[in-house]
């Protein structure tokens, strides 16, 4: 799980929201379209849960504490993120926003944390672990997200190989590590990035 700093709605969706008294059921295209943008935009195009590489037709935007709690404005833009999948195809693997559905946020670890990316470990295979034992929050954040999905060790494990390989030498590993890490001119972070950033961070 990747920091997300959060910026600024769309001025777009601002004076939409200002024009009359909307819900979220009200946000439709163009408007909502882009919101996900600029969320995606925000995420390095990345997932905000597992870190794989957002597609705008196959992702969703996720609201982090529920919408459906009556404390929680489901038009905060503070409160979204963009989650992979839009629609869970059956028989798929449920996981990241789908999986975490109303789960109350307050007992996950979350993207808005600074120091969320230290609370999870990573294995060669692509396992995800507590970083600590006694991280109650983060192996339920692990089970409730169902984040060590075997769909997802494998796409871990896949982006780790490309890492692990003994025909690299240390000058070549390093340039592909900071690469990975750093944001590419189309604005995108590299998938799973706080994996990478785990194993091979210390490498620059």
């Amino acid at each position: 799980m990747k920091y997300i700093k959060k910026q600024p709605e769309p001025q777009a969706f601002t004076s939409w929201k200002q024009a009359q008294a909307r819900t979220w059921n009200d946000l439709k295209n163009p408007i909502k379209r882009i919101v996900k943008r600029s969320l995606i935009d925000e995420q390095g195009h990345i997932c905000c849960y597992c870190e794989q590489r957002l597609v705008e037709n196959e992702s969703h935007i996720e609201h982090f504490k529920p919408r459906n709690d009556a404390l929680v404005d489901d038009l905060d833009f503070s409160n979204f993120l963009c989650s992979c999948i839009r629609q869970l195809a059956r028989g798929a693997p449920c996981h990241c926003g789908h999986a975490k559905d109303q789960c109350d946020s307050n007992l996950l670890v979350s993207p808005f944390d600074p120091l969320c990316e230290e609370r999870f470990l990573f294995t060669a295979d692509g396992q995800i672990l507590a970083a600590s034992a006694s991280d109650t929050t983060a192996r339920k954040t692990i089970n409730e997200l169902n984040l060590d999905a075997p769909k997802l060790r494998a796409l871990r494990e896949a982006v780790i190989l490309r890492f692990d390989d003994s025909s690299l030498s240390i000058k070549e590993l390093q340039i592909m590590v900071k690469d990975h890490l750093s944001l590419s001119n189309s604005g995108e972070y590299g998938e799973f990035w706080t994996t990478i950033q785990e194993l091979f961070g210390g490498l620059i």
